[in-house]
């Protein structure tokens, strides 16, 4: 498929007179290059709508995944942390058998529940800190793809009103458009 863009311009013509037009479009016919940079625009602008609902749609995609690995990494740490309790725990036992100590009652004993005890909040504190890590990070992932949502929207109502301005076409005509600034209108009073 070929195209000819060539144009043909009488000398002395007047452009300002012509309101954009070159060649056999000031004459009435061929092309207007308001409407093609209108069309031009809105497809830009249509382009980059999709581009930043897909940019903010991965962000989100990737958020979870990093969520899930920060809970997993938390669940890691949080079973190291009660291997280590029990570890501990355990060398306790034997250090109180070599030495000759009952480790069944009194101070020994309340020394071992005391470590145990701060072993299952030290536990639960890493599977809470993992859990609060991942919510935000899901949380800044949902912020992600709303602003790709929003960023889609503004590029196409500068898209519309770029074509809009340029004479592609003409809201103020639109049913549509005027239903809603019926309804606005009475809404209002």
């Amino acid at each position: 498929m070929s195209f000819d863009a060539s144009f043909s311009l009488n000398q002395g013509a007047d452009f300002g007179a012509t309101g954009g037009q070159i060649g056999p479009a000031a004459a009435g016919g061929g092309i207007n290059l308001g409407g093609v940079s209108a069309i031009a625009s809105l497809g830009s602008s249509v382009f980059g709508a999709i581009g930043a609902y897909r940019a903010g749609k991965a962000a989100r995609k990737y958020s979870k995944k990093q969520a899930k690995q920060a809970e997993r990494a938390g669940r890691m740490n949080a079973s190291t942390i009660a291997i280590n309790r029990r570890k501990l725990a355990g060398q306790q036992r034997a250090a109180f058998a070599a030495s000759g100590v009952v480790a069944t009652s009194g101070s020994p004993l309340d020394l071992m529940i005391d470590n145990y005890i701060l072993g299952l909040i030290e536990e639960s504190r890493a599977l809470t800190d993992a859990t609060y890590r991942a919510e935000n990070i899901a949380m800044q992932g949902a912020v992600a793809q709303r602003a790709g949502v929003f960023s889609a929207t503004q590029q196409l109502t500068v898209g519309l009103y770029t074509a809009e301005q340029r004479g592609l076409f003409s809201i103020k005509d639109n049913p549509v458009v005027q239903t809603g600034q019926t309804l606005l209108g009475a809404l209002r009073n």
